[in-house]
C-alpha cells in the first residue's frame, strides 16, 4: 500500500461490507487502526462512519479477544513457566482499571493493547465495553480528520486533532486523579 490516497481509493472501489470487514481484520495482523478510521471518515463523513466504526471496532475487538484468550494466551504461558512467572489475575475493579490503563496507554499499538488484555483474561464483557467506551471518542478524532482532509478543510482538521489531544489528556488526567484519590 503506497498512500494514504491509494488506501482511500481502495476501500472506495469495494461494497460497504467489505470495507466493514477490512476496518475489522486487517489491524488484527497490525495494519494500522487510524489510516483506516481515518479513510472511512474521508469516504463516509462523520455520522455513517461512526456506525460503520462502531460496528468494525466491536467485532475487531471481539476478534482480537478470542485470537489472544484462546490461543496466544496458551503460548504466552508456557513461556512463562520457562521462567517461573506467571500472569497476573485482578478482581473485577481491577479488571476495569487494567482496561481502561492499557486503553490509554500512549504509543502502544490498538492490536497489541487488544492481545495484551485478552492474554491477560480480563472478562469479556469489561474488555469490550471498556475498549469501546475508550477507543470510540478516538474514532470520533479520526473521523473528523478523515472528512476535513476528504473536504480539504484545514479548520475542520485541526479541530479534530485538537479534539483528539484534548480526548487523549482527559482520559490522562481523569487516570491521574482517580489513582491520587485511591492512595488517601
Amino acid at each position: 500500500m503506497g498512500t494514504f490516497s491509494e488506501l482511500t481509493e481502495l476501500l472506495a472501489q469495494v461494497p460497504l461490507i467489505v470495507q466493514v470487514i477490512a476496518v475489522a481484520l486487517l489491524p488484527l495482523v497490525f495494519f494500522p487502526t487510524s489510516l483506516l478510521w481515518i479513510a472511512i471518515g474521508a469516504l463516509h463523513g462523520i455520522s455513517t462512519g461512526f456506525v460503520i466504526l462502531t460496528f468494525a471496532a466491536s467485532l475487531n475487538f471481539f476478534l482480537a479477544y478470542l485470537i489472544g484468550n484462546r490461543f496466544l494466551r496458551r503460548w504466552v504461558e508456557v513461556l512463562l513457566r520457562k521462567y517461573e512467572l506467571e500472569i497476573p489475575s485482578f478482581d473485577e475493579k481491577g479488571q476495569w482499571e487494567f482496561t481502561i490503563a492499557v486503553r490509554l496507554m500512549p504509543g502502544l499499538p490498538q492490536i497489541v493493547q487488544s492481545y495484551f488484555l485478552a492474554i491477560s483474561n480480563v472478562r469479556l464483557d469489561i474488555y469490550m465495553i471498556g475498549s469501546l467506551l475508550t477507543q470510540l471518542g478516538y474514532a470520533a478524532a479520526f473521523l473528523f480528520m478523515g472528512t476535513a482532509i476528504f473536504k480539504g478543510e484545514l479548520t475542520l482538521f485541526l479541530m479534530a486533532c485538537s479534539f483528539a489531544i484534548f480526548l487523549h489528556l482527559f482520559y490522562r488526567i481523569r487516570a491521574k486523579r482517580k489513582g491520587n484519590n485511591q492512595r488517601k
